[in-house]
């Protein structure tokens, strides 16, 4: 907690874990006196920050006057509360300038507010009006949470006499995820490439930035607002000179991009404006609508741009054009591939050569964490229990893997949900928090996960205790039975699921036995994603010796799809064990630390050639 003074040319990398709120990666809270200021200056951030609402990579809370500038994040921050940024969490006065959130960093909250500059700015009641200023920012980028989420601020809330401008800003290939409430009735979305959410009575501008997202999505129908810009305006706000180059494929909702002419709350520009929002000299793709015609916005000069207008010149010269009226504003360039660029603006230092996989995860507690999976399924990690020691996110399997052990690699969606089956819960389950989230419900509901070109899968270990409540590995066969089902047994399942030629007709498929619902889920995402490489992990547990059919079956499970899977079978590589080395526990199933590192390694010698073979 800094009152005023500077903190100049600091590093930090390593984790930052707090329960309650207020975390940074350099400073949890800037709170100045009337006349003081916090200065945060050339500052680079590289671990995790995990804490419960409010965090930032560089800064958790700007509550009075501060400068941050010239800084660089390029870890993680992870809420289960509002409000977090990439480089801060919430701001209520000052500047943030010249700094860059890179694309090896991401947001995931398990609640709204999100960004990957800044998760919130909020000035309601500040003494006299407050002013932000967010300068020559740009964010390369993973930000996801539950609603508000944008590339640059998640969600705008300023009060009468607050001023907020932001100019020469720009995500490019960023990525923008809401999850949207997986529970009651208000599903928002609110995403946007530069903001999610933009509301209040202040004055807010936008001027000279550009979004050039890789995906802004969000995870179920919902009411809210979906744009290639921004999700939803609600104030009087200004957009002058700002642009959105995308592909309109690339903007999502239900995992699908927008096609309706009609739909009130998704463009390719802004998603819903109720408010008499001003857009002038404002450009986005042209094969859908700039913004709903239900709006009550004024657009002066707004086009939409087609794809070679995006690249050959044509955009860039209708934004020079505007510049000179526009103070502050910085000239436009051409990027490598002809797509404008704004001059001078903070490259991605972690830039990576080649295209880089886009994995998705779907299992049980083993695989979750807080803020990394959608905001109502239940997580097992972290934990400040004795021996819990996995307590930031880069020490789970999946995150070892992909970021530590894979070359070019990125996180798309994880579906892990505690406690849940693959098998369909029987109604001897209906208590039970998890009943009703197994596997294939869960894809279901989400619409697949997310464009992956890896899934893995790590199902099965809550099966393995399902006897008792009516479960079955095939029929009416027992989970504790030594040996799988009999391949003429196992035909029938087969033959339905192969005979399916679309992805509504697997999701007919039954899912009331183990291996029926395992067959499910894995023709869905043959059909879903014709191309994609599937993972199956087997967890130790499968290799007891009152579990072997589980083992078994998922083995000729892959085997049977094996132009599509492969297998890490744990138990013939490690065995069952409850403690110790090499696949360690810290409680029941579920690995530490070094049991967790020992997955990812283990995987990566497994199938890593494989999955990133071309």
């Amino acid at each position: 907690h800094a009152y005023e003074g500077k903190i100049r040319d600091c590093k930090f990398d390593g984790t930052v874990y707090a329960a309650t709120h207020r975390s940074g990666g350099i400073l949890g809270v800037a709170s100045s006196s009337e006349a003081g200021v916090v200065s945060v200056e050339d500052c680079t951030f590289s671990g995790n920050v995990s804490t419960g609402w409010i965090g930032g990579g560089i800064v958790g809370f700007c509550r009075g006057e501060a400068e941050i500038i010239g800084c660089v994040s390029r870890g993680n921050v992870s809420t289960t509360g509002n409000s977090a940024g990439g480089i801060v969490g919430r701001i209520s006065r000052g500047v943030i300038k010249d700094c860059v959130f890179t694309s090896n960093g991401s947001v995931n909250q398990m609640k709204p507010d999100a960004g990957g500059i800044v998760g919130m700015v909020y000035a309601s009641g500040v003494s006299g009006g407050s002013q932000v200023q967010i300068e020559n920012c740009a964010s390369y980028g993973v930000v996801r949470g539950l609603h508000n989420v944008g590339g640059i601020i998640g969600l705008i809330d300023q009060g009468a006499g607050d001023v907020l401008n932001v100019q020469n800003c720009m995500a490019y290939g960023c990525e923008v995820y809401a999850t949207g409430s997986m529970t009651g009735s208000n599903k928002w979305q609110l995403a946007g490439g530069i903001c999610g959410y933009a509301k209040g009575s202040g004055t807010v501008t936008f001027s000279n930035c550009l979004s050039t997202a890789e995906t802004v999505s969000g995870l179920l129908v919902a009411t809210g607002g979906i744009g290639g810009f921004v999700g939803y305006i609600d104030g009087t706000h200004m957009f002058t000179n700002c642009a959105v180059c995308m592909r309109t494929s690339d903007i999502l909702y239900n995992s699908g991009p927008v096609t309706s002419l009609s739909n009130g709350y998704y463009g390719s520009f802004f998603g819903r404006s109720p408010k008499a929002a001003t857009l002038t000299y404002c450009y986005a793709p042209a094969d859908i609508q700039f913004g709903p015609t239900t709006g009550s916005e004024t657009r002066t000069a707004c086009e939409g741009i087609t794809s070679s207008q995006m690249t050959d010149g044509t955009l860039l010269n209708k934004l020079n054009t505007n510049v000179s009226a526009l103070p502050g504003a910085t000239a436009w360039v051409a990027g490598a591939d002809g797509t404008p660029i704004i001059n001078g603006i903070p490259e991605d230092p972690d830039k990576k050569q080649g295209k880089k996989l886009r994995i998705s995860i779907i299992g049980d507690s083993i695989s979750t964490f807080a803020g990394w999976v959608p905001n109502s399924y239940g997580c097992h990690y972290p934990k400040t229990e004795p021996g819990y020691d996995v307590t930031s996110v880069d020490k789970t399997w999946w995150h070892r893997l992909i970021y530590h052990y894979l070359p070019s690699a990125r996180l798309d969606m994880n579906l892990s949900y505690a406690g849940t089956t693959v098998v369909r819960n029987s109604i001897d389950d209906k208590d039970q928090y998890y009943y009703g989230r197994d596997f294939c419900a869960r894809y279901i509901e989400c619409s697949g996960m997310g464009r992956p070109d890896v899934i893995f899968i790590h199902g099965g270990t809550n099966d393995c205790w399902q006897t008792p409540r009516n479960e079955y590995l095939l029929g009416t066969q027992s989970m504790l039975s030594k040996d799988r089902p009999s391949d003429a047994a196992m035909a029938p399942v087969y033959q339905a699921a192969d005979a399916c030629t679309t992805l509504e007709q697997a999701k007919g498929l039954d899912d009331g036995t183990f291996i029926s619902a395992y067959v499910k889920l894995i023709r869905m995402m043959q059909l879903q994603y014709p191309s994609v490489k599937i993972v199956c992990i087997i967890g130790d547990h499968a290799g007891s010796a009152d579990h072997h059919a589980i083992q078994e079956s998922i083995l000729d499970i892959a085997e049977h799809y094996k132009s599509h899977c492969r297998v890490v079978d744990f138990p013939a590589i490690s065995g069952w064990q409850t403690t110790g080395p090499p696949l360690s526990k810290c409680g029941g199933s579920h690995p530490d630390a070094a049991g967790m590192d020992f997955m990812a390694s283990e995987i990566y010698k497994k199938v890593g050639s494989w999955i990133t073979a071309e």
